[in-house]
Formats: structure tokens, C-alpha cells, sequence
């Protein structure tokens, strides 16, 4: 889903994931920003596409998708089982089962991150729900705003001494631009706010919990409906 905005789709993750420019879009959408040096895996060998996977890691835990302490081995990651059966070498699925490993770790923010703001989501005022809509790929980080030198004209004084005092005095006179709040998601609290379980996030449930838990919900809400349905349906055809 995240690649769709790019008008890019994954046919068989294992195959397509480390060709083009696939994985550079999606961990665009993942940190918000997009790292200039990576571009189309195409043509490039195993130790440059391991060079990238570690570049792609860094990036991601700077941008808290992944944690600080977590680690990825890249050779493993670059590790196709269909590249060493069509190269004649001995077939290991270890590679495969670990790309299958570091992918569950970035479905499992997206799981973590809607379930923060699932009871917003499922919520029933459609005024409260239209105030911050649902976006999961972050703003990207402001550049730093830059000082800037208040000029004044030389022409003020004359000779060489008027005009060396001035330069001095401009250089004193720097102003200050103060940077607009940042925020990766804008009214993320407000958002977080509905949240009737207030966990902190490294006691966040597993995805596997969370999952059930959102699922059990809508199966109520939907059950309610088809009760208060029937309840309709009866009183009409009594009526």
C-alpha cells in the first residue's frame, strides 16, 4: 500500500524488493525524506546493495521506524535463493526468511502506529474525524533556517575609515530567524488523545495483539448494526 502512491506495486516481495527503485520509495514513505544518494537497484552487486541496505537501516532508526538497538545483517538481507539457483550455486532460503524478518519489523510500525489512533479513527463524530486525516507518511524535516546579515549602506561616511567601521558594525548585526515548530505528524496528540489505554510505547502490545484487538472491535460494531437492524426490520414488518 505504501508503494501505490508511487504508482509502484510488488509482485513477489522477495524478487522485486532489491530491483529499481522500490525500496527507495517505500522507505521514503516510511521517513518522510529522501535519501540522495540511493536510487534504482538495478546493475549494482551484492556488496553495493548491502552498502545500501545499511545506508536504508541508518535512516530508519534515525527516523524512529526502527529502534536504535536493532540490528540487520545486509549480506542476508541481499541473499536471493532464485539468484543462487540461477547461478548454479547451492540453494539457502536463510536470506529469504530474513527479508520476510526485517519486513514484519516495518509492518509492525504500521500496525503499532494505526493502532495508536484506531479509537480516533472509529470514531463517530464525522466533525472530530475530519479535523486531522489519516496520513502515515511523516512531514518531511524543515531545512535549517539560515542567519541573515542586516545590510548597511557605506555610503554613509567618507574615506577608508568611515566605510571600515560600518563593514564592522554590520557584521555584528545578524538576525535571528527563529524555526516554525516541527512536527513529523501534525495534531498527533489530539489524535493519541482518544486512546482509552495509555501505554507508553515501549510497553505497546505485540502487532499480533493489536491486530485482534482492532479486529474484535469493528466485529461489535458491526454485530451492533445487525442487531439494531433486525430490531428495525422486526418493528416495521409488526407495525
Amino acid at each position: 500500500m505504501r508503494l501505490l502512491q508511487y504508482d509502484q506495486l510488488l509482485n513477489n516481495c522477495l524478487m522485486d524488493l532489491l530491483t529499481g527503485t522500490h525500496m527507495k520509495f517505500l522507505i521514503e514513505s516510511m521517513t518522510g525524506s529522501s535519501i540522495k544518494r540511493l536510487e534504482s537497484f538495478d546493475g549494482l552487486s551484492q556488496q553495493q546493495k548491502q552498502t545500501r541496505i545499511d545506508w536504508i537501516v541508518d535512516e530508519l532508526k534515525n527516523n524512529g521506524v526502527l529502534p536504535q538497538d536493532s540490528s540487520v545483517d545486509s549480506r542476508l538481507f541481499v541473499m536471493r535463493s532464485a539468484d543462487q539457483k540461477e547461478k548454479g550455486e547451492p540453494v539457502n532460503f536463510e536470506g529469504d526468511r530474513y527479508v520476510f524478518e526485517v519486513m514484519w519489523r516495518l509492518v509492525s510500525h504500521d500496525i503499532w502506529f494505526v493502532w495508536e489512533r484506531a479509537e480516533y479513527l472509529q470514531h463517530e463524530d464525522e466533525d472530530i474525524l475530519c479535523q486531522v486525516p489519516f496520513k502515515w507518511t511523516p512531514e518531511p524535516t524543515p531545512e535549517k533556517p539560515k542567519a541573515k546579515k542586516a545590510k548597511k549602506s557605506l555610503l554613509t561616511g567618507f574615506g577608508p575609515g568611515a566605510v571600515i567601521e560600518e563593514e564592522s558594525e554590520s557584521q555584528d548585526e545578524i538576525e535571528v530567524v527563529e524555526a516554525e515548530p516541527y512536527s513529523r505528524f501534525p495534531n498527533a496528540d489530539y489524535v493519541k488523545k482518544f486512546k482509552k489505554k495509555k501505554v507508553k510505547y515501549d510497553d505497546y502490545p505485540s502487532p499480533e495483539e493489536c491486530i485482534m484487538e482492532m479486529v474484535n472491535y469493528q466485529l461489535k460494531v458491526f454485530i451492533f448494526i445487525l442487531v439494531q437492524r433486525n430490531v428495525l426490520w422486526k418493528w416495521l414488518t409488526i407495525s
